[in-house]
């Protein structure tokens, strides 16, 4: 699908007191519908700093995106194997943070693996596996030893003609972060930003601790939390998964083999930073829940939640607390959510149960599983929701008194207010923005 930017819907609501009220804004960017809320004094301003938070976002969907042909990206993949090619600061920081992954994960996070995951798009489309000898000549072209940075001249160079890049395990998360700090330029700090499976969180909103978010993959006290200034990225195969003979491959590749995953592990995780937990969340999912626990304890200020679950089995839920944040960027967790709040959370293990990852094929097992499938096969793609697979921003009763649900404003139309309810009515929840998600406090 191809990366896009269409405004849908702008709500708002006035806070008691003196406080700023709260706005609400969704468009569609990077193929999901991007969500901003915020706190401001004034519909005016609060417009004003979403639309600049939204044009940043759409600055690095240009400058990101490998389904648009003029992209920055795809302009660099061109030249692959043509000498060094000078990028933006946005680009290259972002390439840094990818050879990073790639060395502290082995290459289990490489964004050179553009050839193959191009493959997998056509074969969800065609409903076909990719033949094995279009996936071996796609798989000489992944290296990310192959990206060459120069941090003085700023410039990268793709040795391997052919080689193309896929920034799709780490750009929103990015995104976020650089909306967040565009509403913060804009003296607007209490602000989150969710993009998918992304999402991040500036100051807290007023008389609260942090913005209070269900977390895929955790159970307990853990499964909801108040936040601030972090981040919060899940990857998984619950959403984007296609079948083949039985086998299901996860829309995640292995660069090491050219297949999508076919372990079943959802993973989230809280970090600092947006680009850190995107990218994070995407190599944990590679590596499995061992080798990925140890990824996550080389970064300060990190929690990964990992499920597992074997064939025909029922999830496994397995919590990890890495390398506690500073204060200012400690998850605190909130006081346990009720049952529909909990959905989303993975079932705990009995005492004594140890996780259970699923032990991948080998390389040659997952080849010849690629060649014994016949060219009739019909892959089923499943694109739906599940509770258990993004961050969920939670709505809850502030002091008794949400504000209504407000309908979505034409394009172009103010933030709308909206007069506080009742004391002791019930809080309604404000226009869920994409598939299940409650708006937050």
């Amino acid at each position: 699908m191809a990366w896009a930017a269409a405004a849908l819907m702008v709500l708002g609501q006035v806070s008691a007191g003196a406080e700023p009220a709260r706005f609400q804004y969704t468009e569609v960017h990077m193929g999901v519908q991007t969500r901003l809320v915020l706190r401001a004094p004034t519909a005016a301003k609060a417009e004003r700093a979403a639309q600049a938070a939204f044009r940043r976002i759409e600055q690095l969907e240009s400058a990101m995106s490998d389904y648009r042909a003029s992209s920055e990206l795809m302009r660099l993949c061109a030249g692959a194997g043509q000498g060094p090619v000078a990028v933006s600061r946005d680009l290259f920081r972002v390439l840094a943070r990818c050879r990073q992954l790639s060395e502290r994960s082995d290459g289990a996070f490489d964004a050179t693996v553009g050839p193959v995951v191009g493959l997998w798009r056509k074969a969800r489309k065609d409903g076909r596996l990719p033949p094995v000898a279009d996936l071996e000549a796609a798989r000489r072209l992944v290296g990310w030893r192959e990206v060459e940075l120069d941090a003085v001249r700023r410039t990268v160079s793709l040795k391997r003609p052919g080689m193309k890049l896929d920034l799709g395990g780490i750009a929103k998360g990015y995104a976020c972060d650089a909306a967040l700090a565009e509403l913060r330029r804009l003296g607007l700090p209490r602000a989150m930003v969710e993009m998918g499976g992304d999402i991040a969180v500036g100051a807290p909103p007023p008389g609260r601790r942090g913005w209070r978010v269900a977390i895929p993959n955790a159970s307990g006290p853990d499964a909801e939390q108040e936040l601030a200034n972090c981040a919060v990225s899940t990857s998984g195969d619950v959403e984007q998964f296609v079948e083949f003979a039985g086998v299901r491959y996860s829309h995640i590749v292995d660069p090491h083999t050219g297949l999508g995953l076919t372990t079943r592990i959802a993973v989230t995780v809280i970090a600092p930073s947006g680009e850190l937990s995107d990218g994070l969340s995407t190599a944990i999912s590679v590596l499995g829940p061992d080798a990925g626990r140890r990824l996550a304890q080389r970064y300060s200020g990190v929690r990964c939640y990992i499920r597992t679950q074997a064939p025909g089995a029922s999830p496994v839920g397995e919590t990890q607390l890495v390398a506690p944040a500073s204060r200012g960027q400690q998850a605190q967790a909130a006081a346990p959510a009720s049952r529909g709040q909990q959905a989303q959370a993975a079932a705990p293990a009995s005492r004594g149960q140890q996780a259970q990852a699923v032990a991948p094929a080998s390389r040659g097992q997952q080849a010849q599983a690629v060649a014994q499938a016949s060219r009739g096969q019909q892959a089923q793609t499943v694109a739906q929701a599940s509770c258990g697979q993004q961050a969920q921003a939670v709505a809850p009763a502030s002091r008794g008194q949400q504000a209504q649900a407000v309908a979505p404003a034409s394009r172009g139309q103010q933030a709308q207010t909206v007069a506080p309810a009742s004391r002791g009515q019930q809080a309604q929840t404000v226009a869920p923005a994409s598939r299940g998600q409650q708006a937050s406090p």
